[in-house]
């Protein structure tokens, strides 16, 4: 005989729907785009237009999965960084990664090939990610400085109007997720709206005795002396010495120096320099930020 039929049960169970969760939204910015008429806004616009061409490329690597995972690592190294961090995996075979000054990030696929573990990703997202934050703390470093100064020489700021263009550095090292040991770190304004990053370091007693965080600010009166000290670096000797007395409060009555056509001001905690010396000190390019 014919099999019999089956009967069908209709459930009248409605399976439950699970909404899924967007991602939560990065983190606020821990700083505001600067000025677009400034020299690090001028920075910031070409780093911008280098991420719309990475975006636009083809090469941009769209997994979900893999994109969420990298952003979560670079946000637990980044720390108070990682709301300013944008990352883009780039399909480029090649062992690199690389940090724009506006926080745009690109890792390539080669690099994620050869790292063998989480901590030697991490390891790499922290140096990049620290250069970002380095160049925040410079930039910051130097605007503080440049009002230090002008409230204690207020016509160092027409000075450095009419000049080709200044440097500011700091002895102290700057707060970095990598901090370097040792030296200072500065950066050079030219006034055509270049900017080169600059690392200073002492090569014995000179620069800031007795100060354990110090400021300078050259003032480079024609484009060759401002050429020179950026192309070549700068080591002053012995013979470039000079004092600058302070009174016992520590307010300044010298700290200014010219030489070379440049106009060196030192400054301490308190004032303009106790001692403006720049006897056994070095500066030069910082290939790693420029």
């Amino acid at each position: 005989p014919p099999p019999a039929e089956v009967p069908v049960i209709e459930s009248t169970i409605v399976p439950e729907i699970v909404p899924v969760q967007p991602p939560p939204p990065p983190p606020a910015p821990s700083r505001a785009r600067p000025d677009v008429a400034s020299d690090e806004g001028g920075l910031w616009g070409m780093s911008d237009r280098a991420e719309m061409d990475a975006r636009a490329s083809g090469q941009l690597e769209r997994d979900p999965a893999l994109n969420a995972y990298l952003r979560e690592v670079s946000c637990r190294v980044a720390a108070g960084y990682c709301g300013d961090i944008r990352l883009y995996v780039m399909n480029r075979p090649y062992f690199n990664a690389s940090m724009a000054p506006n926080g745009y990030m690109e890792v390539w696929s080669g690099l994620l090939l050869r790292v063998e573990d989480e901590a030697q990703l991490a390891f790499v997202l922290g140096h990049e990610i620290g250069h970002y934050a380095e160049l925040h703390s410079i930039e910051q470093m130097r605007a503080g400085t440049l009002n230090k100064l002008y409230k204690q020489k207020p016509y160092a700021a027409d000075t450095i109007e009419r000049a080709a263009g200044y440097a500011v550095f700091s002895n102290a090292n700057v707060n970095l997720i990598f901090a370097s040991a040792g030296g200072g770190h500065g950066v050079v304004h030219s006034n055509n709206g270049t900017v080169t990053y600059m690392k200073m370091g002492e090569i014995g007693l000179g620069l800031g005795i007795g100060a354990k965080d110090y400021r300078l600010v050259f003032v480079f009166h024609n484009q060759q002396a401002l050429n020179r000290f950026v192309d070549d670096g700068w080591a002053f000797g012995g013979q470039m010495d000079a004092a600058a007395k302070a009174d016992e409060k520590g307010d300044a009555i010298g700290g200014e120096i010219t030489v070379d056509n440049i106009t060196i001001y030192q400054l301490t905690e308190t004032g303009l320099a106790l001692q403006a010396t720049i006897k056994g000190t070095k500066f030069w390019r910082d290939d790693a930020l420029n």
